[in-house]
């Protein structure tokens, strides 16, 4: 099915009874128009259904067979929030120059590449990854995230190896990258951000050696309270625990709150920045884990590496 504006109509004075009889809360706002589930191939001409979707400010989409995004559809709506999960979306061409859009919505498509969202000056929270654990986006490389307002990104369930081209992404204050195939997550000294506060880096291929380098990195973010790692092999370290409860700073460890007593009880000292820092000029014999670069050497290295990556 197409939609025209006629079927917009249809739709949308069926919804009305559908949700006088159950409505949700955003339903019951007038706030969200919801087309989930209705056959739909093509999203049409928006610019002639555009005006009966202006008392919205949210559209759902999912679970249709979109494949694109009408080329009128940034010049016309005026919609905040958009999801298109679970459709057959392969690329955003349309969505770039939306002046509106607050929340998008990507789950489950079939994407390779996040680009066409450098010009969505508002949009606050992007999400790239599966629910209800099924098929997932493709995305291998981080491309097109010129998003300085986005406060909340998800791109777990893909296939991302490196951390890259986040440097616009100042705002940020949630990162989800669960169940990809990182094996360190250094970029995020580069991203600049002061705001981060929840990290989320689930069943990745973090090693059992990265677990200082790890600790100083958290360190050096200091708005951090929330981060997750279980299910990398650094987690089955004799000594995850211990050492990320002792960094001050964290509120909860993998879903976990970590409790005062809990810190307390530690043996070693509570891990300021600079103590992460300083852990490292210890004599060698002084400590279990092999020596690694100091946080300031491993941000060098990695300007230098973004440095000829430009080039």
């Amino acid at each position: 099915m197409d939609l025209t504006r006629d079927v917009v109509e249809t739709l949308i004075k069926a919804k009305d009874l559908a949700k006088n009889k159950k409505p949700t809360q955003q339903q019951a706002d007038g706030k969200l128009l919801e087309f989930r589930e209705q056959q739909i191939e093509s999203l049409g001409k928006f610019a002639s259904y555009a005006s009966l979707l202006q008392p919205f400010r949210s559209w759902d989409v999912s679970q249709n067979y979109i494949a694109g995004i009408p080329e009128d559809f940034a010049a016309h709506s005026r919609l905040e929030e958009l999801h298109l999960s679970e459709n057959l979306l392969a690329d955003l061409a349309g969505l770039n120059g939306n002046m509106h859009l607050r929340v998008l919505n990507l789950s489950n498509n079939q994407l390779r590449r996040i680009e066409g969202l450098d010009n969505l000056p508002q949009l606050r929270v992007l999400v790239a990854s599966p629910h209800q654990n099924l098929a997932a986006n493709h995305l291998a490389r981080l491309e097109g995230l010129d998003l300085p307002l986005l406060e909340e990104l998800d791109l777990s369930h893909n296939d991302i190896e490196r951390l890259e081209n986040m440097d616009r992404l100042v705002s940020l204050k949630k990162l989800c990258l669960n169940r990809n195939k990182l094996a360190d997550l250094d970029y995020l000294l580069l991203l600049g951000t002061k705001r981060l506060q929840a990290l989320e880096a689930c069943y990745n291929r973090l090693p059992l050696s990265y677990l200082d380098q790890l600790l100083e990195l958290l360190a050096e973010l200091q708005s951090l309270r929330q981060v997750s790692f279980a299910g990398n092999e650094l987690a089955l370290n004799k000594y995850y625990r211990l050492k990320l409860c002792s960094l001050i700073h964290l509120s909860h460890l993998d879903g976990i709150l970590i409790k005062p007593y809990a810190r307390s009880e530690l043996k070693v000292p509570m891990c300021h920045p600079a103590a992460a820092r300083s852990r490292r000029d210890r004599p060698t014999g002084a400590q279990d884990e092999p020596r690694v670069p100091r946080t300031s050497q491993r941000r060098r290295a990695l300007e230098e590496q973004s440095a000829a990556d430009a080039r």
